[in-house]
């Protein structure tokens, strides 16, 4: 599944919520490489497939907690904004939400 924000360059620098505590039910947990891909490239953009075939490639688990910590910053961004977590998490792009989230933390601060 292809989203119009996959191509889109990303900042350099983008902040990120604290997933402290943060834990994931096992109904969002990434369960296949093509999760773990998918949430890379929502990320990263078109980094995100470099990303993906370093991180998975290099043979290391490391695709699974980088994956579900990109699930975590989902779910935290979610209750930042009084929103519901999906059912199907990838109903949510988190380049989308990190916009909206990120204008949201702005105008809190300002």
């Amino acid at each position: 599944m292809t989203h119009a924000l996959d191509n889109v360059a990303r900042p350099s620098r983008m902040v990120r919520p604290n997933i402290e505590g943060i834990s994931v039910p096992s109904l969002h947990r990434p369960v296949d490489y093509g999760h773990c891909h998918m949430l890379l490239v929502e990320k990263y953009g078109p980094k995100g497939d470099s990303s993906y075939e370093h991180i998975a490639l290099n043979g290391t688990n490391a695709i699974w907690t980088v994956a579900t910590d990109i699930v975590k910053e989902k779910i935290k961004m979610l209750d930042d904004l009084g929103r519901p977590v999906p059912a199907y998490l990838f109903d949510v792009h988190w380049f989308e939400l990190w916009q909206e989230w990120r204008s949201q933390n702005l105008h809190r601060k300002g």
